[in-house]
């Protein structure tokens, strides 16, 4: 396989990072990052047995989640190579690209692909 990803983050949205951050550090050990607000936006950054979580504040139009089992979280998030490498050899597979290629920013290159059930998979490639 051409693909060899490797782990980048886990986003969740909340309404309360904070807490949500307090939670994994009481009851899994998680230790918090950073902790970056900028108006009435939060991020949250945990560190969970090596895997960053990004917690930010949802937003006043997020919809929330309804009780009981549902699908799909925000996103995913995988550190690849090769972006376009690995865009063509999931695409031949099928896979949808949601959106992307885009360049957030110098040494960021990033796309969004569809997985089941609506779970979106953000890959990145990140510049030297």
């Amino acid at each position: 396989m051409a693909i060899k990803p490797k782990w980048d983050h886990i986003h969740l949205r909340s309404e309360d990072p904070d807490a949500a951050a307090d939670f994994y550090e009481t009851h899994f050990g998680a230790s918090q990052v950073s902790r970056v607000e900028n108006g009435d936006q939060l991020r949250v950054t945990i560190d969970l047995v090596g895997l960053p979580i990004f917690i930010d504040r949802a937003g006043d139009g997020a919809l929330a989640r309804p009780e009981g089992p549902v699908r799909g979280i925000d996103h995913l998030a995988l550190t690849v190579n090769k972006l376009d490498e690995a865009l063509a050899e999931l695409t031949g597979k099928g896979v949808e690209v949601i959106s992307g290629p885009t360049t957030v920013r110098p040494g960021l290159l990033i796309a969004f692909v569809r997985a089941p059930d609506g779970v979106r998979i953000e890959l990145l490639e990140r510049g030297e």
